[in-house]
């Protein structure tokens, strides 16, 4: 995705910053590099362009470059690709990679690349600007922030205008481009807490960005479709918007419907699997979990006292992101229906929300029309006979609410209830 989010981070960051801009996205079934059709592309529907700024390519395509130069346009180059011999014809070459470069870290991606070179420009030209182009760096890992505010329990609620970064954005006067680049990531983001990808916000991490944007925005590399919905994603022309409302025209439901089928794969990477399988060496019908809690004899751990957890999910938390080779580590637990609270939550309400005996709380999202009236059933006939445990495969994270930071579990699935 380092090309559409190179393009959108010029395309955005250049207008707020006064150029007259407007993005070109090659074909990538040309190759990579951008080509002379590209430059005719450019010519017949911007014939007034008078220079062409390549971001994520352009250090090696001389046919390309020749082709802008005799329409006599300078081109600027910015890219993260390995230099090859003779080396780069354009005007200007920025990047990490060059035949004569010393710069340390080769390995930046190209939107990375592009950065700098608009922060730079903001500095000696725009020294007024530099809050609005550092906004730009919103999508890097670690640094995402909610643009909703508050984590909002039922993802189909969230109103992205009412967003803090939104309501701050549309409190001065910003280019329309610079605006919907942001109004469409908040989309982005809102789309994959629908799907469930999203469910509190500690999951928009490393993790998130390499293992469900990106296989997303890349997906179309690999079915052969266009990237064009990718790029139309921040860029959706804010003329389309329906009367009285200002989300862009690219609805979520569309984005969502498209690429369902490729972040679904994502979510079979962080199911237990033949690596965790061999760590623990279970058996059919043994334990699933690297960690088993609970009262049983095949428990590794109690819950009653649910103190030493914290320090070990904490460094786990560390330890992101996770995928494929290095799946997230899953804990199955045991809960005594003797004492459960179970109670329904969201706007539907359509989440789950256990709290054992010993507090611990255990989320499981979109499951309250099956399985409610299940358990709510199993916890009443537990207070007149005697019944097993309720068995849950479920990931661990902390919650921090009001300074108060307690472990909580987020249910996978049930695997065996103690009927």
């Amino acid at each position: 995705m380092d090309g559409i989010f190179s393009g959108v981070l010029g395309h955005a960051g250049l207008s707020e910053l006064g150029f007259d801009v407007a993005p070109h996205l090659p074909d990538y079934r040309r190759g990579h590099e951008f080509a002379p059709e590209d430059v005719a592309e450019i010519h017949a529907k911007w014939p007034d362009t008078r220079l062409l700024l390549a971001c994520d390519g352009g250090v090696n395509p001389h046919r390309g470059i020749a082709a802008a130069r005799a329409l006599g346009w300078p081109t600027l180059v910015t890219d993260h690709h390995e230099e090859l011999a003779p080396g780069s014809t354009a005007d200007i070459t920025v990047a990490p990679c060059r035949i004569d470069e010393t710069y340390t870290h080769t390995g930046i991606c190209g939107a990375h690349v592009l950065y700098p070179a608009i922060e730079a420009y903001t500095r000696v030209h725009r020294p007024e600007k530099p809050w609005e182009i550092r906004l730009l760096r919103v999508a890097a890992p670690k640094t995402i922030p909610n643009p909703w505010g508050g984590f909002d329990v039922d993802p189909d609620a969230i109103d992205i205008e009412q967003s803090i970064l939104m309501q701050l954005l549309r409190a001065e006067p910003h280019h329309p481009v610079f605006l919907r680049a942001f109004e469409g990531f908040a989309i982005v983001l809102k789309t994959f807490a629908q799907v469930g990808k999203i469910r509190d916000a500690d999951d928009r991490d490393a993790g998130f960005c390499g293992f469900c944007l990106a296989p997303a925005m890349n997906s179309p590399r690999r079915t052969g479709a266009a990237l064009e919905p990718c790029f139309a994603v921040f860029t959706a022309d804010g003329a389309e918007r329906p009367p009285g409302r200002r989300q862009p025209a690219c609805r979520p439901r569309r984005f969502r419907q498209r690429f369902r089928p490729r972040a679904e794969v994502v979510r079979h990477h962080h199911q237990p699997g033949a690596a965790r399988r061999s760590q623990r060496h279970w058996a059919p019908g043994g334990p699933k979990g690297d960690l088993v809690l609970g009262p049983d004899a095949d428990c590794d751990a109690g819950r009653e006292d649910l103190r030493p957890l914290f320090e070990p999910v904490r460094r786990t938390e560390g330890l992101k992101p996770f995928g494929h080779g290095s799946t997230t580590p899953v804990v199955e637990i045991a809960i005594e229906p003797l004492g459960l609270c179970v109670d329904r939550i969201g706007s539907d309400p359509q989440h789950l929300r256990l709290v054992t005996r010993s507090g611990l709380p255990c989320l499981w999202w979109n499951v309250a029309e099956e399985k409610f009236d299940v358990l709510q059933s199993f916890v009443q006939r537990a207070g007149r006979t005697q019944l097993g445990t309720l068995r849950f495969t479920a990931t661990s994270q902390l919650d921090t609410f009001r300074g108060d930071t307690r472990v909580q579990a987020v249910i996978n699935e049930q695997i065996i209830t103690g009927a």
